[in-house]
């Protein structure tokens, strides 16, 4: 038996933090010890690790928000991959701050059938896995008050907390059980993060000897007797001798331990290198140091080095430090897809930063100390030990990390771009040159003559994806810069994020921060830190992860740049969301209250530079219903008994309840009139519309509309009609029509038509599905809108009237009324439900009276509703003029230049089929075998290639639906979801080319 260690994630600008995963290659079990930041899952699939067989999670340092914001995505990615059994470890003295973490997730996550075990270790408290031991350490900060003030009861709150946790991820369901009735008990306000960094010695167990037949046989021994000296059994034999197993058995091999190290903070650093380590192993055969960057360049540290020299200088150490290991590129398949659009669309598509070289070079800093012939190396991803029993039980299999150079890069562009013969291409030192941008230095003086128009704003679009991240697509993240220009000439731009899925921070950065620092700016770029000050206004559509994971390492970065200000120069950060999300942000603050002042980005939550509005505040049926909250119940009032069984009290939203505030947020953000409705997706989901202005001299305005993720409905056109961009979803082809009316999304027609129906001027379509790899063909798109523009009067058509709309029945109140065939009680709140879950038999029916594939054009408008609106002759005009995208990550849009895409379609057409051959072969074969195992350690089996193939054709026919609930027999309730947004459960299995 032998063990794999891989590193994953050195710290860079996208992937903050580091993990190992310890694999045992004869059973393929796996164990991660480290932390799981944002991209973490993503990154797992660019270097083709399978999370599925993940088994345990040991988490590192201390709990932030920043260390574990990949968490929630990458349990529901296990648990829609099958996994049935997840291990979380954390040593926090059995203070339930991690039942805590994950109890503050109960609005968007739930998974049935997934028994996730949270243990809160003690110090020096060891977990027998039965593979591995695994021995916490707990090393507590230099001013550690935190157990002095904690004035609640422990073990109540952990009872509670556990019972949150099982009603989130619960193994058996009672049929009454509603998840949603856990979202009416706060959680407690007082709970402290005790601020123990988690440390982990690992042993595996040891290997018995071999047993020695021929010894065994030579003393007298029987074949019945071999059984009980192999399991450590001494035997009698006939004539009275006894034989002991070490007679017959070699030696016990031994494993070396594995000693993770991670130094948080400042506050821990003294205490960790004082800690006596030898204690607990006298054979480590590696060390890993995970050291945050707020620790100023640790091996200049003379504690540090003397420190490092106590361990063996056969001991192999890694160091995980930023300034350590290079800026690296973490998803190189989405990267080099984003090189192949830039030589062709440059103003698109930006050179997104990276380095390949660290900032400090470690042997460097190690010449001439004690040390300099130390097995000391950075951590780089991909880094690969083999462990195995015995003295000689430690084999580099790879010592420099798997990352790509600047050579394969300009590989690609020789091999693949280069040959094909395109028009216009960027020639090679274009291609690897750096974009400059403007810096809104916010200043008169600095505008000269220029006057601002609507073809100013700017869209950057940092994720297409729908469900969950894939190595060609992140998760769905946008934002709108809006231009102003006051009567005094004076511009300036003010941005506003419409969603933002896992890692929309890291993808900010890797766009803007140019690797200029300034000590004036905090030590963030110039550039970096004028787009993230610019974000004025966060827009949630909904409550499903894949749509809002991102937005709380944005706002913590927001705040700390805001914090760096005097106070009287802070500005607040509108936030227009479902009012659960208020309600996480609030909650997730909490974790990291004994963090504040820490110099590392990210640590904190500062709520009173935030302003909160429910979306519903902005919703047009004001006259009619409006989803209410739910009156929250004191966690301290609850029995453990009752949790997940009290009744839910709403609490209307009235209009104008916040006059005042949201006066405040239209002056300061210029808008002249901001909408929502609801879409037909799930419970609290919205789409909106948004008109600023955006120059105060020619009265000059821009009308945005964003879909969200949505059935398309009439009302969303009649709040968005003459928009001038309309960002719309397009999960699916037409021809899956019947499963985007079962997910509750957006086919290209559907969403083609709301813009047709809007009278907008430009769409851009996004939220793909993760089944299409390549997106192409705009032509076809183009095509539609010509068709659209010549449509006839239908023989059937039906008046423009939103009553018309089946999408979501709403009614007139929320008072109790009487289903008259049943006699049941129902609210009106409990109708919506109804109609517009994600999954069960309703939906079923539904797709059975409504849908069915399409088998040519005139079915498809039969099937989907929005046909059914008659488009009048201006609309019809208009789509003749309309310009539209198809949207890429990490592209950025000038409003003035969305017509280029369909130019170079024009242009280039079939050649750009042959640009993207590699990424399509590549994903087609991202699901074979990781590695085998050795084989003399695997059994032969006959079976065994069959079984590959039957997994393999499993995975490829199972895109995770994670956006409703799982697919088993779960209660119906549409606002607990998963990883984000699923769209699909692909019966398709072909990895294939969208032709749109």
């Amino acid at each position: 038996m032998s063990f794999e260690l891989q590193a994953l994630g050195h710290p860079t600008s996208d992937l903050k933090n580091s993990c190992i995963f310890l694999r045992n290659r004869l059973t393929g079990k796996r164990y991660a010890f480290g932390h799981i930041p944002e991209g973490f899952q993503r990154k797992c699939n660019d270097s083709k690790i399978k999370v599925s067989k993940t088994e345990n999670v040991f988490l590192t340092g201390n709990l932030s928000w920043d260390s574990i914001n990949g968490l929630p995505g990458f349990i529901l990615t296990v648990s829609d991959q099958g996994l049935k059994e997840l291990g979380l470890f954390h040593c926090s003295d059995k203070n339930p701050i991690l039942e805590y973490v994950i109890s503050c997730w109960r609005y968007f996550v739930y998974r049935f059938g997934l028994n996730l075990n949270v243990q809160s270790l003690s110090n020096e408290e060891i977990f027998d896995s039965g593979e591995i031991l695994v021995q916490s350490i707990g090393i507590k900060p230099d001013d550690d008050t935190h157990d002095k003030q904690i004035d609640y009861d422990k073990e109540t709150y952990y009872l509670k907390l556990k019972k949150f946790v099982s009603l989130i991820f619960p193994i058996k369901v009672q049929p009454d059980y509603q998840s949603k009735t856990i979202t009416n008990i706060e959680l407690p306000k007082d709970i402290k993060n005790v601020n123990i960094s988690s440390n982990y010695i690992i042993t595996p167990k040891s290997v018995r000897g071999k047993f020695i037949v021929e010894k065994a046989k030579e003393l007298g021994c029987q074949v019945p007797h071999f059984k009980k000296l192999c399991n450590n059994e001494s035997v009698t034999l006939d004539n009275g001798t006894i034989i002991t197993p070490e007679q017959v058995l070699e030696p016990t091999r031994k494993f070396k331990s594995v000693l993770i190290i991670d130094i948080p903070t400042v506050e821990h650093f003294r205490n960790t290198l004082n800690f006596n380590w030898d204690k607990y192993s006298d054979n480590y055969g590696v060390i890993y140091y995970f050291i945050n960057e707020s620790i100023e360049n640790p091996l200049k540290n003379k504690e540090f080095i003397e420190f490092l020299s106590k361990f063996d200088s056969k001991v192999m150490q890694f160091i995980s430090y930023k300034d350590y290991v290079p800026n690296s590129i973490n998803y190189d398949l989405s990267f080099k897809l984003g090189l192949k659009w830039r030589s062709l669309l440059k103003d698109y598509f930006p050179l997104i930063n990276f380095n390949n070289e660290p900032k400090i070079n470690i042997n460097e800093l190690i010449k001439d100390t004690k040390i300099e012939n130390y097995k000391i190396f950075p951590f780089i991803t991909g880094q690969e030990l083999l462990l195995k029993s015995g003295d000689d039980g430690l084999t580099i299999n790879d010592i420099n990390g798997k990352f790509e150079t600047m050579k394969d890069y300009e590989k690609v562009y020789d091999d693949e771009i280069k040959k094909i013969g395109f028009t216009k291409i960027l020639s090679k030192e274009e291609l690897f040159t750096k974009d400059e941008y403007e810096i809104n230095e916010d200043s008169s003086e600095n505008c000269g003559n220029r006057v601002i128009t609507k073809d100013d704003v700017e869209t950057v679009v940092l994720g297409t994806g729908s469900a969950l991240p894939s190595r060609l697509r992140n998760v769905l993240s946008n934002i709108v810069r809006i231009p102003h220009q006051s009567s005094d000439g004076k511009i300036e731009y003010k941005s506003i994020v419409l969603d933002g899925g896992e890692n929309t921070l890291g993808s900010i950065i890797r766009l803007f921060d140019d690797n200029e620092y300034s000590n004036e700016s905090g030590g963030y770029s110039k550039l970096l830190k004028s787009r993230i000050e610019e974000i004025k206004l966060v827009y949630l559509s909904h409550l499903h992860a894949d749509h809002h994971i991102g937005l709380g390492s944005l706002i913590s970065e927001w705040c700390k740049l805001q914090l760096l200000k005097p106070e009287d120069q802070r500005e607040k950060l509108y936030l227009v969301t479902p009012w659960q999300f208020e309600k996480f942000l609030k909650e997730l603050s909490i974790i990291n209250n004994s963090n504040i002042g820490s110099k590392s980005r990210g640590n904190f939550i500062d709520m009173g530079l935030i302003e909160y509005f429910s979306c519903d505040e902005f919703n047009l049926r004001y006259n009619d219903m409006i989803l209410p909250e739910m009156e929250q119940v004191k966690f301290d009032d609850v029995r453990i008994e009752d949790i997940g069984k009290i009744k839910n009290k709403p609490i209307l939203v009235k209009q104008n309840d916040n006059y005042e505030r949201i006066n405040k947020m239209i002056q300061d953000l210029h808008i002249l009139k901001f909408e929502t409705c609801y879409a037909h997706h799930c419970e609290y989901s919205y789409s909106c519309s948004i008109t600023f202005n955006i120059n105060d001299n020619s009265n000059e305005n821009f009308k945005i509309s964003y879909s969200g993720d949505t059935r398309p409905t009439f009302r969303f056109t009649k709040i968005g009609f003459n928009s001038d961009l309309l960002i719309h979803e397009s999960t699916l082809d037409d021809v899956l029509i019947k499963d985007a009316i079962g997910k509750c999304h957006s086919t290209t027609s559907e969403a083609i038509r709301v813009g047709a129906l809007m009278n907008c001027r430009k769409i851009i379509l996004t939220h793909f599905s993760q089944r299409y790899r390549i997106i192409s063909e705009p032509n076809v798109i183009y095509g539609r809108l010509i068709e659209m523009s010549q449509e006839g009067k239908r023989d059937n058509d039906v008046q423009a009237d939103e009553n018309i709309d089946k999408d979501i029945i709403m009614t007139d109140s929320v008072s109790n009324t009487t289903n008259n065939s049943s006699g049941e009680t129902t609210t009106a709140i409990d109708k919506l439900n109804d109609i517009a879950i994600d999954d069960g038999e309703k939906i079923k029916v539904r797709e059975t009276s409504e849908s069915m594939m399409v088998k040519d054009r005139k079915t498809f408008e039969e099937k989907s509703s929005i046909f059914r609106h008659e488009l009048t002759d201006g609309m019809k005009e208009n789509c003749l003029k309309m310009e539209l995208i198809t949207a890429y990550d990490n592209m950025i849009i000038k409003y003035r230049d969305m017509n280029k895409q369909k130019e170079l379609f024009e242009l280039e057409g079939d050649k750009l089929n042959l640009l993207f051959e590699n990424e399509t072969k590549e994903m087609e074969n991202e699901n074979e075998e990781e590695g085998e195992d050795e084989v003399n350690e695997v059994v032969d089996n006959p079976k065994k290639e069959s079984k590959k193939k039957n997994k393999k054709n499993k995975k490829l026919s199972n895109i995770n639906d994670n956006e409703g609930n799982s697919k088993k027999n779960v209660p119906n309730d549409s606002t607990n979801n998963g990883n984000g947004g699923s769209d699909e459960n692909d019966s398709d299995s072909s990895l294939k080319k969208r032709k749109l």
